[in-house]
């Protein structure tokens, strides 16, 4: 019957999948000077843990990435032009999902995240994979080092 019951956990865990450590791809160094981000709103799941976790660290965040400009000129030949301002250095964009709970009742998720520097327009760092919550974001935070 023990022998029975363990067979069934270790079939039901193969089923569920297994999480991977996080993937970190960092393309340019995170100025540390500026310590501004504009993260996506809400607090569920990941979100929620890594702006906890900017926050803890110092990171000045905000929802709103600042007003719509259009600018240019009238005349014979009008050429408008309409962009974002941003009041933050980094916008941090996260897509998450979650399917499934890891062994600590915490979520496991299939994520992306990506963090773009606001001042050039370039990725800094992207992270994907397929982890349970508290490895996405301990991979998040090592990434600043």
């Amino acid at each position: 019957m023990f022998l029975r019951m363990i067979s069934v956990f270790v079939c039901l865990l193969l089923l569920t999948g297994c999480p991977t450590m996080p993937t970190v791809q960092k393309y340019e160094a995170i100025d540390t000077s500026n310590k501004t981000m504009t993260v996506p709103f809400g607090s569920q799941g990941l979100i929620g843990k890594i702006k906890d976790l900017l926050s803890k660290k110092g990171w000045k965040l905000s929802v709103y990435q600042g007003p719509d400009v259009t600018e240019g000129q009238m005349g014979e030949k009008t050429k408008l032009k309409s962009y974002n301002t941003f009041n933050t250095r980094y916008t941090l964009l996260i897509r998450q999902n979650l399917y499934d709970h890891c062994l600590n009742f915490e979520g496991a998720y299939v994520y992306d995240i990506s963090m773009v520097d606001n001042k050039t327009g370039s990725e800094v760092l992207t992270m994907s994979g397929r982890s349970c919550e508290f490895q996405v974001v301990k991979g998040f935070e090592e990434s600043f080092n």
